[in-house]
């Protein structure tokens, strides 16, 4: 939660100027957006991140069906997705990596996605 999360910006930006940050999470995004910089480098590690933690739980629960991004920050940075190396590093040199290579993983960009289900599913159970 601490990493891949608004938090996880200014942790990242932390580590990589060496000292604690005050940024808020939406001024590092803003000024990734904006250009190049330590902000941007931040948000480039959090996707490399991302992609770790994404086949590291298709792995550990079996998705094999799809992995499906969802959140609120990834939406507002998807213009700095660089979709040829998420996927070299989701599916990086393991021994698993035929399997993950026929995982498709997608970004979820509905806000409300989580809501509509439990609706659709609270529908159903009545």
């Amino acid at each position: 939660e601490e990493g891949l999360s608004g938090r996880g910006f200014v942790h990242l930006l932390s580590a990589l100027r060496g000292e604690a940050q005050t940024l808020e999470p939406p001024a590092i995004t803003g000024a990734a957006l904006a250009g190049p910089g330590d902000e941007r480098e931040a948000v480039m590690w959090f996707l490399e991140l991302l992609a770790t933690a994404a086949a590291d739980a298709c792995l550990m629960t079996g998705a094999w069906g799809g992995v499906i991004i969802g959140g609120g920050v990834v939406p507002r940075i998807v213009s700095l997705l660089d979709r040829e190396a998420f996927n070299a590093t989701f599916v990086r040199p393991s021994p698993m990596q035929e399997q993950l290579e026929r995982v498709p993983v997608h970004l979820m960009t509905d806000g409300l996605a989580a809501l509509k289900g439990a609706a659709a599913f609270a529908f159903r159970a009545a």
